[in-house]
């Protein structure tokens, strides 16, 4: 039970450790504080499992370098490529996108950030874990170890609660921008498909169905109005005393990942491209009718 307690200690320790390493880079380069991570508190969970994960496979392979370079690369490019997924299913767009880069598997891992978790693992397990275990660890009284960990585990779970409820949030958006991206896509395609049978088809077909078409051109851009409106309050801080956790929880979410924002704005700026070209040409085959 003690050696489970210290592993649980340890995914806290380097998720708080990892979060500063992460908030201090991305805040250079912002020239700006950036709180990194999913949750509000100082923690980033995937570096807390990534270095539990180190800390039990790779202890067998200390004694050859090569191999710990290896393994620790696999298993945090899976840790990786997991989350990414996870993070994907939740909201409906990617948390963060590789694709342009060398040697990517979906976007979701690539080749550099492979090596860098080799000589990730390497550091951890030559150097970060040892001297966390041998001068840190080793002074933390062990009848103490429970009950620290019970009161880092109560905020833990409410901290993830309250990020839940926001999340929820920001699903329901991208949810939205992504049903609408697929009805103008199917929409447009639907177009293409006639253009391909004969300009004279799709004439005649667009004139009997005009008013049909304004009306669903109608809803869609209500629907995109009220879409625009939570993403453009999102990106908002809140600065109303009695806004609501989720509130501003969902505020430090999507202000946090670039490629959450990006995903989110090309849909929205894709669908009203597709309608004003769909509006300009209802007006021209209106024009075309008298």
């Amino acid at each position: 039970m003690s050696r489970v307690i210290d592993y649980i200690l340890y995914f806290f320790f380097y998720s708080a450790a990892g979060w500063l390493v992460e908030s201090i880079y991305c805040s250079v380069g912002e020239k700006k504080w950036i709180n990194r991570g999913f949750l509000t508190g100082p923690i980033c969970p995937i570096y807390g499992t990534g270095a539990v994960i180190f800390s039990v496979c790779l202890a067998p392979f200390k004694d050859k370098w090569y191999l710990v370079f290896l393994i620790g690369l696999v298993l945090a490019d899976i840790v990786e490529f997991i989350t990414s997924l996870i993070m994907e299913k939740l909201f409906h767009a990617r948390w963060w996108d590789y694709s342009d880069r060398f040697l990517n598997i979906q976007g979701r891992i690539c080749f550099k950030h492979s090596i860098y978790w080799g000589i990730a693992s390497l550091v951890f397990t030559y150097m970060v874990h040892p001297f966390t275990t041998q001068k840190i660890f080793v002074h933390l009284p062990n009848q103490y170890k429970g009950v620290i960990l019970a009161v880092i585990l109560v905020i833990f779970v409410l901290d993830l609660i309250n990020a839940v409820r926001a999340a929820m949030d920001i699903r329901k958006l991208m949810m939205k921008l992504a049903g609408l991206y697929d009805n103008i896509a199917t929409a447009v395609g639907g177009i293409r498909n006639t253009v391909e049978q004969g300009f004279e088809n799709l004439q005649n077909k667009i004139t009997k169905q005009g008013i049909k078409l304004a009306t669903w051109t109608s809803e869609i851009n209500q629907q995109l109005s009220e879409a625009r409106k939570n993403f453009d309050s999102m990106q908002n801080e809140p600065t109303n005393k009695d806004a609501k956790r989720e509130e501003k929880k969902a505020y430090r979410i999507i202000t946090r990942s670039s490629a959450l924002r990006a995903s989110a704005k090309n849909r929205i700026d894709y669908i009203e491209e597709i309608l004003d070209a769909i509006k300009a040409r209802i007006k021209d085959d209106d024009d075309e009718m008298y």
